[in-house]
């Protein structure tokens, strides 16, 4: 669900922070919306590179970019929101500093908790998502919150999401466990199903490794964390997966964005 109220990092600082620009409109944009439209394949690492590239100041990443590991990684990312932040350059600078091409677990849809948004932007973000995940082999799922009515579209984009890692030479994943802005920009706890699909993932050997992204002194900074490694294929049958990877992050993240895992 997306939010539309102000940081409290402001409310803490005292005055308005300073942001990097990102671009709104710009002709580099022009090949991708026609590619969208004809529903043409398209690398999203060398998109990602491209449209990065004119965030001003650029990004900062610290920490080590993790080698790919033999079965694949899982690159778990905060959900981070502020007003004037599009979700898409979560994924866009996370991909933009990476050797590799990234699979991501996309929404399928944009929901609002008002009438006017959900009958107006959710029905076209459906339409543009759809080619979207088209456009870059993307696995999209139901929105969060879980609904019921969308348990079997859900268990099905696992399956499918499944399927294409098996058919992917060098697996890498990126997920944003929360699923959904929170209203403050904090860490949230995901849905439970998302601790399902991590231990899926965790069994299948795949790495999972914590990334954090926020904006401080008018950058974007993107910070790699340690793998969080299992002992072996039943380590996590009693343990906190979910909890591990987001106090994961939440260690990559200043403070006052921790939220639940502060």
């Amino acid at each position: 669900m997306a939010c539309f109220t102000f940081n409290r990092s402001s409310s803490i600082l005292g005055h308005m922070p300073t942001f990097p620009r990102y671009p709104l409109l710009h002709p580099a944009y022009l090949p991708l919306f026609a590619s969208l439209l004809a529903g043409r394949e398209r690398s999203f690492r060398s998109d990602a590179h491209r449209l990065a590239q004119m965030i001003q100041p650029q990004p900062v990443t610290i920490g080590s970019i993790p080698e790919p590991a033999p079965a694949g990684l899982v690159l778990a990312v905060n959900h981070y929101h502020r007003p004037g932040f599009g979700a898409w350059w979560i994924a866009l600078s996370l991909a933009s500093v990476l050797p590799y091409e990234t699979h991501w677990l996309i929404t399928s849809a944009w929901v609002y908790p008002d009438s006017l948004r959900t009958r107006t932007i959710t029905p076209l973000s459906r339409w543009v998502l759809r080619r979207i995940a088209k456009c870059y082999h993307f696995t999209p799922t139901p929105p969060m919150p879980p609904q019921p009515q969308d348990y079997n579209h859900r268990a099905a984009a696992v399956r499918k999401l499944l399927r294409t890692l098996d058919r992917m030479p060098l697996p890498v994943l990126g997920i944003a466990p929360e699923g959904a802005d929170a209203c403050d920009g904090t860490l949230q706890v995901p849905a439970p199903g998302v601790d399902h699909l991590l231990r899926i993932l965790a069994n299948r050997r795949l790495l999972l490794v914590p990334v954090g992204i926020h904006e401080a002194d008018g950058q974007l900074r993107i910070q790699f964390g340690a793998p969080v490694l299992p002992g072996s294929l039943n380590a996590w049958v009693e343990g906190d997966l979910t909890g591990r990877v987001m106090s994961g992050i939440a260690a990559l993240l200043p403070p006052h964005l921790r939220g639940a895992y502060a």
